[in-house]
């Protein structure tokens, strides 16, 4: 893959793939996936993987407000949490 310039849309299909199967379980788990050292190179690269986890933290606050109701204190703060992770960056 490194010869042909295959490996950085490689990596990162099988770390969007890694991050969707994980997103779909509801226990706690982790993957490991080895990356080249093109993609950790490319400046893209970095800034792909935190869109990545803002939008599982977006998903993920959603999710639990659904869960929990809008309403609910836990709700605001997660939201109020997730405004600030956002911003920050």
């Amino acid at each position: 893959a490194e010869r042909t310039d295959l490996v950085i849309p490689l990596d990162r299909a099988v770390l969007a793939d890694s991050v969707a199967l994980l997103a779909g379980l509801d226990d706690e788990r982790y993957v490991a996936v080895n990356v080249s050292a093109q993609s950790l190179a490319a400046p893209a690269f970095l800034d792909a993987r935190m869109a990545e986890r803002a939008r599982l933290c977006t998903e993920l606050r959603d999710r639990l407000c659904t869960d929990i109701g809008e309403r609910t204190r836990a709700c605001k703060l997660a939201r109020e949490r997730a405004s600030k992770l956002s911003s920050s960056r």
